[in-house]
């Protein structure tokens, strides 16, 4: 989904760009993850491939079914590596008393491990355009350059 907005901060290839809620939030498949109120002003840090000034109304590219990439990668990695860690750790604890206490220690250990994973690779996830908003062209407004007058 595209939306346009002003551009009110530039800082090294990410612009912080002031968004007001407009009816196309009310048919978004996304809508019920982020609760849009018509009318509400937002700012949102996204990444400039174009090199944009403040001032500048622009097109912004919203992920849609990048959140459910992101709500999966943030939340079901770790929550299966907190079911594999418990059951890894009753397997190994052998059942009973002692099983239910490697259970409940594997699976710190793997939630653990899960998080420290996940931020290991945010690099290699972190530039996808899929999982953040992006600027796609200048509108108008603001004195739109050159550099400004076209896609990425």
């Amino acid at each position: 989904m595209e939306e346009t907005g002003i551009v009110v901060g530039v800082e090294g290839g990410t612009a912080t760009v002031r968004m007001t809620t407009s009816a196309a939030c009310d048919s978004c498949s996304q809508a019920s993850l982020c609760h849009p109120a018509q009318g509400v002003e937002r700012t949102l840090s996204v990444r400039d491939p174009i090199g944009v000034r403040e001032g500048q109304e622009v097109a912004v590219r919203l992920p849609g079914r990048g959140v459910w990439a992101a709500m999966g990668l943030v939340y079901g990695w770790p929550l299966a590596m907190l079911i594999v860690g418990a059951w890894a750790g009753y397997r190994l604890g052998g059942g009973g008393d002692r099983g239910e206490i490697a259970s409940a220690l594997g699976a710190l250990l793997f939630l653990g491990a899960g998080f420290l994973a996940l931020k290991a690779l945010r690099p290699l996830y972190e530039h996808l355009t899929l999982l953040n908003p992006v600027i796609v062209r200048v509108v108008g407004g603001g004195g739109a350059g050159a550099e400004g007058a076209h896609g990425p």
